[in-house]
């Protein structure tokens, strides 16, 4: 199976312009557009080992438990798959929980990307928390 799509694009190229769509509308507080690049299967994992669910962390969202103010990642690693794509490296993310103040936090993620149609959708994601 080819890596290069009919645009000439890989899917490592389609996967990081994922994340920064996924970036940007967590930013945006866009959660349609979330919604759209979420896998109906998704797991989604945070630092303090709580799981989502697609419905679940939408819900939480749209309900500003937490809101990202800013956020930027680098996937250090990503490895095609067949129809699936894996991406490791580094987030670095302003959040606001609850009522109380922003926080700075620097991760370590893990993502499995699953190609749905033409799209890529996320399927995986788990962040490790850095020591301070």
């Amino acid at each position: 199976m080819s890596d290069t799509t009919e645009q000439g694009r890989t899917s490592e190229t389609e996967v990081r312009e994922a994340e920064h769509a996924r970036i940007a509308a967590l930013l945006a507080r866009d959660y349609d557009a979330l919604e759209q690049l979420l896998d109906d299967r998704v797991a989604y994992i945070h630092s303090t080992a709580h799981r989502d669910t697609k419905a679940s962390l939408l819900e939480t969202l749209r309900g500003d438990a937490y809101r990202y103010l800013e956020m930027e990642t680098d996937l250090q690693q990503v490895e095609v798959i067949g129809d699936a794509v894996w991406a490791f490296g580094r987030m670095r993310a302003v959040i606001e929980i609850g009522d109380g103040p922003a926080g700075e936090r620097h991760s370590t993620i893990t993502q499995l990307w699953a190609r749905d149609g033409a799209r890529w959708k996320l399927l995986s994601f788990q962040v490790t928390a850095q020591p301070a």
